[in-house]
């Protein structure tokens, strides 16, 4: 027996002796493994502890307990622990900290504590793709740090000085230490993103966002089952494409100097398409994590028309990035909860260049591999390039529906072909992979953006008339405290 399967336990054990025999990663299997699990689980905590039937409190102790219990299973004792240990700071840091810098120092601590695990598995695991804790804690950090400024929004600022978004996120008082591990912790969110916002989670525990006769106790809900078992459907299926296709367009040829010897449109066809099926394992843990929290009840909204619907928690939308006419409605479906959170505490907090901020933010989140660093800054570039030359040409097309039609597919095409560019050094990992894979296909992406930047004139549009939401919305970043200390928001939390 090698020394990593005896340091697990015996149900590890089982499926690393699996992951042996299919000749599978033994990381990949258990995250897989784990997700089953969490996925089996969302549907008997539904099924045996619905609200109206069970208390909250319950509720929370049990999402809480099994939360702890699978990342256990799936990334160790020592890395679990560690998430447990940067919770709990974060936590003491919302209680004691002064009010006008809680929020910061909350934000500031934990991505220091994410960016150094990044940094950490950089140096140990340098270019290999390996399934571990890291993943649960940028899901945990970015929970943590919006709640600390929800926090601070809700509790510390004047309502009319919060934007409509910030005053549908702000958390009006501190939760428990049992409510705040729940939502950290939670078994169906525990691995992968998307994640709810604390209101979302707390409305899901205690049931209010469902029917009366369900809240009440007098039916059991079973219309959340069809939409998870669908969409877990849809995500195996994406894993197996992933698994069968994607070995048979390995992304690091892009950067190989016999790349060359094939035609240039034969390159650009296979960056994309690798890339493509690469993605497709990212579908899979979005809309798997998406399909587990509706088996457990969260995800259920209702629209202002009455409709009910189970995508109140939906990351992404697989169809719409691919098939976009426009990076910003790929960017827009990719991620969803990620860029909300961006939104909440990047985007409409920043008052200079909040677009570059946003950008920043989220590369530190993702890590410091050198393709991150490329691909992300030239993301920026690329959308504002995709802006002026839809406020340049899309006028000429709108004469005729005909004409419409032609110029989205048009665009459809163009975006296809420049974000598969955009997305290579991501893809890669490596700085010098990525540079090498633009090299390859002759940086049309990059010479075709800024000659755009530079020649194409930026119509902007006029601005919007000032409406009371608005000044709201700019002064949101300008709101006070009433100046509480750290001792009294204690008494808060109790």
């Amino acid at each position: 027996m090698d020394e990593e399967l005896a340091s697990v336990s015996y149900l590890t054990q089982q499926v690393y002796l699996a992951a042996d025999s299919i000749n599978l990663a033994r990381d990949q299997l258990l995250f897989f493994a784990s997700t089953v699990f969490a996925f089996v689980g969302s549907i008997l905590f539904n099924l045996l502890l619905p609200p109206g039937r069970t208390s909250t409190r319950l509720r929370h102790a049990v999402l809480t307990a099994f939360g702890f219990l699978l990342l256990f299973f799936c990334y160790g004792v020592t890395q679990t622990c560690i998430m447990i240990g940067i919770s709990l700071l974060s936590q003491m840091l919302m209680l004691y900290a002064p009010a006008d810098y809680m929020a910061y120092l909350v934000f500031i601590v934990s991505m220091g504590c994410l960016a150094s695990t990044h940094i950490y598995n950089m140096v140990v695991n340098f270019g290999v793709y390996k399934v571990d804790y890291t993943g649960s804690l940028m899901v945990i950090t970015a929970k943590i740090s919006g709640m600390a400024f929800a926090l601070h929004d809700g509790v510390y600022k004047k309502p009319e000085s919060l934007s409509a978004f910030h005053k549908q996120l702000a958390i009006r008082k501190f939760p428990g230490t049992l409510e705040y591990y729940s939502y950290l912790f939670n078994f169906p969110a525990a691995l992968a993103m998307p994640m709810a916002s604390y209101n979302e989670y707390a409305t899901f525990v205690s049931g209010a966002s469902l029917p009366e006769d369900i809240r009440m106790g007098k039916k059991r809900l079973f219309s959340n089952l069809l939409p998870a078992f669908g969409k877990a459907g849809y995500a195996i299926f994406l894993l197996v494409v992933h698994l069968v296709v994607s070995p048979m367009f390995p992304i690091l040829d892009v950067s190989k100097d016999e790349f060359l010897n094939y035609s240039f449109l034969y390159r650009i066809f296979f960056a994309y398409t690798a890339g493509l099926f690469l993605r497709c394992r990212y579908y899979f843990a979005f809309v798997f994590a998406d399909a587990t929290l509706n088996a457990a009840g969260l995800g259920h909204r209702v629209d202002k028309d009455g409709k009910s619907s189970w995508d109140g928690t939906t990351n992404i939308n697989p169809v719409s990035v691919e098939l976009a006419t426009s990076p910003k409605g790929a960017i827009d479906n990719w991620n969803i909860q990620t860029g909300r959170w961006l939104r909440a505490i990047a985007f409409e907090r920043f008052p200079w260049a909040p677009r570059i901020a946003t950008f920043v933010l989220s590369a530190i989140w993702h890590g410091f591999y050198g393709g991150y660093l490329i691909s992300m800054p030239f993301s920026a570039f690329l959308g504002e390039a995709a802006i002026r030359m839809r406020r340049f040409f899309r006028p000429h097309f709108q004469g005729t529906r005909n004409m419409a039609f032609v110029y989205d597919q048009i665009t459809r095409f163009g975006t296809m072909l420049f974000m598969g560019y955009a997305l290579t050094p991501f893809m890669c990992l490596e700085f010098w992979a990525g540079l090498n894979g633009w090299r390859n296909l002759y940086f049309y992406g990059t010479i075709s953006v800024f000659v755009v930047l530079l020649f194409l004139p930026n119509k902007k549009r006029s601005p919007p008339s000032t409406s009371t939401e608005g000044k709201a919305a700019n002064g949101s970043a300008n709101g006070t405290t009433n100046g509480t200390t750290g001792a009294q928001r204690k008494l808060h939390a109790q």
